[in-house]
C-alpha cells in the first residue's frame, strides 16, 4: 500500500499559521492562537496519553497568545506573544530543562532551557535540545557547548 499525502477535513474551516511534526504527533497553531495536536497521545499535552486522530485544542493553553510552535522528537514546546514558554513530553534527556515524562503543558523558564542546552554535549540531548530552542528563536548556549556540537 502507498502512502499518499491527504487533506485533513477537520481543519478545512481552520486558518492555519504553522505545523510541526514530531515522532508519531503533530502540532498546528491556527490563525487565532489556538494549538491542536493529534497522533500519538503520549505527547499530545491533553494531560492523558490518549491517542488522538483529529486535531484537538490542547486546553492548558486556552487563553495564552501563542506565536511559534516546534517539535523535538517526542517533546514539543509553544511560545507566548509575551515571552512565556511551554513545553510538554518526552524530557527524560533533559530537553525540557528538567528530567521526566510531561502529559501537559509546562513553564520553561530560560534559565532552565540554558542550562539544559549547556548540559547537553551528547549528540542525542543536543537533537532533543533543538525545538526548545527553535521555539525561543535563540540558542542560548555556552561556547563549551558549541565546540562539543558536531
Amino acid at each position: 500500500s502507498e502512502i499518499l499525502p491527504r487533506v485533513c477535513l477537520a481543519l478545512a474551516s481552520e486558518r492555519l499559521r504553522r505545523v510541526a511534526c514530531g515522532a508519531g504527533f503533530t502540532l498546528v497553531l491556527t490563525a487565532n492562537g489556538a494549538v491542536l495536536t493529534c497522533g500519538d497521545g503520549e505527547v499530545l499535552g491533553h494531560g492523558k496519553s490518549l491517542d488522538c486522530n483529529v486535531p484537538r485544542p490542547v486546553e492548558a493553553l486556552r487563553g495564552q497568545a501563542i506565536i511559534k510552535i516546534a517539535c523535538g522528537e517526542r517533546h514539543a514546546a509553544v511560545l507566548t506573544a509575551d515571552g512565556k514558554l511551554f513545553a510538554w513530553g518526552n524530557s527524560f534527556d533533559g530537553q525540557l530543562g528538567r528530567t521526566g515524562l510531561y502529559s501537559s503543558p509546562i513553564s520553561v523558564s530560560f534559565t532552565d532551557v540554558h542550562e539544559a542546552a549547556s548540559a547537553a554535549f551528547d549528540p542525542s540531548c543536543k537533537k532533543g535540545i533543538s525545538s526548545v530552542e527553535t521555539a525561543i528563536g535563540d540558542t542560548r548556549e555556552t561556547e563549551e557547548g558549541m565546540q562539543n556540537r558536531s
